[in-house]
């Protein structure tokens, strides 16, 4: 059996404001986009999918405050102080960091969205 994990899915309480948050923040493009039967839409950078955004009420969830995550998106930037200071300047939360991992010498971190997912970072200059 082959099995092909596609992306993560951001369940949101308010669709349109985490859509266009993503987008601004960290200068993704919009892809695909559903709108008829729920809402959904696929963010994307250089044509490749990065992550999704999906309705929470369309999908039974609601979500509650503060979020509870049990799944964590983790990305990885090629800048952690500028992604940073756009986290903070687009009204997300900064948890931690930027902090070095010495043993493997890498920046990482955490941040909050505008509703409360948390999101880990870690900064991998390779990133385009």
């Amino acid at each position: 059996m082959e099995t092909n994990f596609l992306n993560a899915v951001i369940l949101a309480g308010d669709y349109d404001a985490v859509v266009e948050w993503y987008v601004n923040t960290f200068d993704l493009d919009i892809g695909t986009t559903v709108d008829e039967d729920y809402h959904y839409t696929e963010l994307t950078r250089n044509g490749k999918l990065v992550i999704a955004i999906a309705d929470a009420k369309e999908m039974g969830i609601i979500p509650s405050q503060p979020r509870n995550n049990s799944l964590i998106v983790q990305l990885s930037l090629s800048n952690i102080k500028e992604a940073f200071k756009r986290i903070k300047d687009n009204g997300g939360t900064i948890l931690f960091g930027p902090s070095l991992d010495e043993k493997w010498e890498f920046y990482y971190g955490g941040f909050n969205d505008i509703e409360g997912n948390q999101i880990w970072v870690i900064e991998d200059n390779k990133v385009k």
